[in-house]
Protein backbone atom coordinates (compact mmCIF):
# COMPACT_ATOMS: atom_id res chain seq x y z
CA UNK A 1 0.00 0.00 0.00
CA UNK A 2 2.87 2.45 0.93
CA UNK A 3 4.44 1.76 -2.59
CA UNK A 4 0.98 2.72 -4.29
CA UNK A 5 0.70 5.71 -2.36
CA UNK A 6 3.98 7.14 -3.29
CA UNK A 7 3.60 6.59 -6.42
CA UNK A 8 -0.21 8.04 -6.88
CA UNK A 9 1.36 11.32 -4.43
CA UNK A 10 3.83 11.68 -7.34
CA UNK A 11 1.06 12.46 -10.06
CA UNK A 12 -1.07 14.71 -7.88
CA UNK A 13 -0.92 17.97 -7.65
CA UNK A 14 0.63 19.99 -4.88
CA UNK A 15 -1.61 19.87 -1.59
CA UNK A 16 -3.29 16.86 -2.91
CA UNK A 17 -0.50 14.37 -1.52
CA UNK A 18 -1.66 13.87 1.54
CA UNK A 19 -5.07 12.32 -0.55
CA UNK A 20 -3.03 9.30 -1.16
CA UNK A 21 -1.73 8.75 2.40
CA UNK A 22 -3.19 5.53 3.58
CA UNK A 23 -3.31 6.82 7.05
CA UNK A 24 -6.09 8.97 6.85
CA UNK A 25 -10.04 8.70 6.20
CA UNK A 26 -11.54 10.42 3.28
CA UNK A 27 -14.22 12.31 5.78
CA UNK A 28 -10.96 14.08 7.22
CA UNK A 29 -9.11 14.69 3.63
CA UNK A 30 -12.22 16.25 2.45
CA UNK A 31 -13.27 18.41 5.03
CA UNK A 32 -9.87 19.44 4.99
CA UNK A 33 -9.78 20.20 1.27
CA UNK A 34 -13.25 22.61 2.01
CA UNK A 35 -11.69 23.92 4.50
CA UNK A 36 -14.26 22.97 6.82
CA UNK A 37 -13.50 22.11 11.16
CA UNK A 38 -12.01 18.84 11.31
CA UNK A 39 -13.81 15.70 11.51
CA UNK A 40 -12.97 14.82 15.00
CA UNK A 41 -14.18 18.41 15.68
CA UNK A 42 -17.66 17.43 14.29
CA UNK A 43 -17.55 13.64 15.94
CA UNK A 44 -17.19 15.79 19.74
CA UNK A 45 -19.88 17.84 18.94
CA UNK A 46 -21.74 14.99 18.19
CA UNK A 47 -21.34 13.21 21.32
CA UNK A 48 -21.89 16.37 23.50
CA UNK A 49 -24.98 16.74 22.31
CA UNK A 50 -25.97 13.17 22.15
CA UNK A 51 -24.79 13.66 26.00
CA UNK A 52 -27.36 16.92 26.23
CA UNK A 53 -30.06 15.03 24.56
CA UNK A 54 -31.62 12.98 28.30
CA UNK A 55 -31.80 16.48 29.40
CA UNK A 56 -34.28 18.07 26.87
CA UNK A 57 -36.17 14.49 26.48
CA UNK A 58 -36.71 13.58 30.04
CA UNK A 59 -37.13 16.64 31.50
CA UNK A 60 -40.95 17.31 30.44
CA UNK A 61 -42.19 14.74 31.73
CA UNK A 62 -40.59 15.32 35.14
CA UNK A 63 -41.79 18.49 34.97
CA UNK A 64 -45.75 17.77 33.94
CA UNK A 65 -45.87 15.33 36.72
CA UNK A 66 -44.74 18.00 39.23
CA UNK A 67 -46.66 20.80 37.87
CA UNK A 68 -49.99 19.44 36.14
CA UNK A 69 -52.42 17.30 37.26
CA UNK A 70 -52.83 13.67 35.50
CA UNK A 71 -55.20 14.56 32.95
CA UNK A 72 -53.19 17.40 31.71
CA UNK A 73 -49.76 15.56 32.13
CA UNK A 74 -49.75 14.44 28.49
CA UNK A 75 -50.70 17.28 27.25
CA UNK A 76 -48.02 19.06 29.01
CA UNK A 77 -45.37 16.77 27.86
CA UNK A 78 -46.72 16.94 24.13
CA UNK A 79 -46.49 20.69 24.22
CA UNK A 80 -43.38 20.75 25.56
CA UNK A 81 -41.31 18.14 23.80
CA UNK A 82 -42.76 19.47 19.89
CA UNK A 83 -41.67 23.30 20.91
CA UNK A 84 -38.15 21.94 21.29
CA UNK A 85 -38.48 20.99 18.18
CA UNK A 86 -39.90 24.07 17.05
CA UNK A 87 -36.92 25.97 18.71
CA UNK A 88 -34.34 23.98 16.67
CA UNK A 89 -36.40 24.54 13.45
CA UNK A 90 -36.34 28.71 14.37
CA UNK A 91 -32.55 28.38 15.10
CA UNK A 92 -32.02 27.05 11.76
CA UNK A 93 -34.19 29.54 10.10
CA UNK A 94 -32.57 32.20 11.63
CA UNK A 95 -29.19 31.24 11.30
CA UNK A 96 -29.85 30.45 7.53
CA UNK A 97 -30.65 34.16 7.79
CA UNK A 98 -27.73 35.92 9.67
CA UNK A 99 -25.42 33.84 7.70
CA UNK A 100 -26.57 35.23 3.97
CA UNK A 101 -23.37 36.83 3.77
CA UNK A 102 -19.31 36.86 4.66
CA UNK A 103 -20.20 38.87 7.32
CA UNK A 104 -22.68 36.69 8.39
CA UNK A 105 -20.76 34.01 8.98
Amino acid sequence: VGAIASAVSDVLPDGMAEWADPTTTTLTEASRAAGLVPYSSIVLGTVLVGFAQPYFQCTPPMLSATWFASNERATATATALNFNQIGIAVAFLVGGHMADSEAGI
